[in-house]
């Protein structure tokens, strides 16, 4: 047994008793094991107990299944598929804990968690751009589910900041974190066999790859599962439902009351970042049309908002709001590179209605499309839906869907790049 393994042995015994407030001397008298072997596996300085001396202090403290699984477990002793079904089916795992609340989506919020939650869609793959919000949401509908229902949540991101998060006992949560990577490329594929038929819901963020006939089998072999993937592009599996996620709701040009305008997503955000960095900032009828103008030049992108509002350290807002208006890429690391790596993936149709719609200055609907390009109807539908999905389009209000804009950073770049040639 290892250094850390007696350690977590230790810790282990150490909580069990602390919790049933015994004292060494009580435990000892109650297992019939010496108070000084007891001390030394709880300071971790015991080479690897006997399994009678486990089993006596683990009989003595009274522990469940679970807490037994555990002990063995932490004890360096084989455990078996079985065992590790056990205690996953007991310890409702949550997820990562956020670190601030979530502004705005309270319509996706539902929409998905509902979904999910009464099993209508099993696989949901939401897409947008980068800095869109996707983690976060997806973090909350985790804590949706996790917070109504007691689901188990298995949390796997390369996401620095909500990384693969498994709180689980060591051989369990090895056990898991090899199946999750299993799914998008290398690992076991032994996820189906602790899961059983238990409730759970698999969050693959920021997926790049995925291992296709291995979430089918999945899917196919636990009931109870949901799988909820964030990536740019949807997967395409069968009976994937895929949600494009658009940018925050962004201010209309003829709002000018300060109550109404601070609830607007986009605003609200902003503002909440503002104080990062001024912790007295509030809106006013002096800065509101700049608070509001950059909340528009930021197009609603929660990434783009935390960046702009960060210079806000050294601007007024109306000198941030001209100097952006100036140059919208000048104060946010990569966003050009970002946006414009994501209208490298489109193909010629999909950029060439792209570039014929960044002209409209107003919102505008597919029949607008069909105009503006003589495509079919159906053609332009399509191609207007890929664009949704991909992120660089956004429908023109939170009520409908009917009409639709070009985001502005999007169409900055759109309309000074070459024109496409082909069109489907």
């Amino acid at each position: 047994m290892d250094s850390l393994t007696q350690r977590q042995l230790g810790l282990l015994f150490r909580s069990y008793r602390t919790e049933r407030h015994l004292t060494q001397r009580q435990l000892a008298k109650l297992s019939g094991v010496s108070v000084r072997t007891i001390r030394d596996i709880e300071i971790g300085t015991s080479q690897q107990p006997r399994r009678e001396t486990v089993r006596l202090m683990a009989n003595a403290l009274g522990l469940s299944s679970r807490e037994h699984t555990e002990i063995e477990a932490a004890s360096g002793r084989p455990v078996s598929r079985d065992d590790l079904r056990f205690v996953f089916a007991t310890s409702a795992l949550p997820p990562p804990s956020p670190f601030d609340a979530l502004v705005g989506r309270r319509a996706e919020l539902a929409s998905l968690a509902g979904s999910l939650r009464s099993g209508g869609d099993r696989l949901v793959t939401v897409t947008g751009l980068s800095g869109i919000g996707k983690t976060r949401l997806a973090l909350e509908v985790a804590f949706a589910l996790h917070d109504m229902d007691g689901t188990a949540v298995l949390w796997s991101s390369p996401d620095t900041l909500y990384p693969t998060s498994v709180r689980a006992p060591e051989q369990l949560a090895s056990t898991l974190r090899s199946g999750l990577e299993g799914l998008r490329a290398a690992g076991t594929d032994g996820l189906a066999e602790v899961i059983a038929d238990q409730p759970a819901l698999l969050v693959l963020d920021d997926c790049r790859s995925l291992r296709s006939d291995r979430v089918l089998a999945l899917l196919s072999d636990c009931p109870r599962v949901r799988v909820l993937v964030t990536a740019p592009d949807p997967v395409g599996l069968p009976g994937e439902r895929v949600v494009p996620l658009g940018p925050l709701t962004v201010p209309g040009r003829r709002h000018t009351d300060p109550d109404v305008l601070a609830r607007v997503p986009s605003v609200e955000l902003l503002v909440r970042y503002a104080r990062q960095v001024h912790p007295g900032f509030r809106l006013t009828d002096a800065n509101l049309p700049a608070v509001t103008g950059l909340a528009r030049g930021a197009d609603g992108i929660p990434a783009v908002l935390a960046s702009v509002a960060q210079w806000l350290a050294v601007y007024e807002p109306e000198a941030l709001c001209e100097q952006v208006d100036d140059d919208p890429f000048g104060f946010v690391d990569g966003l050009r590179d970002r946006i414009t790596d994501r209208l490298d993936t489109l193909d010629g149709p999909e950029r060439l209605l792209l570039e014929r719609l960044s002209g409209l200055k107003s919102a505008w609907s597919v029949t607008d499309a069909v105009t503006v390009t003589g495509l079919p109807p159906s053609t332009c539908a399509r191609l207007v839906r890929a664009l949704l999905v991909t992120g660089v389009v956004r429908p023109a209000s939170a009520e409908g869907r009917s009409r639709f804009g070009v985001l502005s950073l999007v169409r900055s770049l759109t309309c000074a790049r070459p024109a496409a040639v082909g069109a489907a």
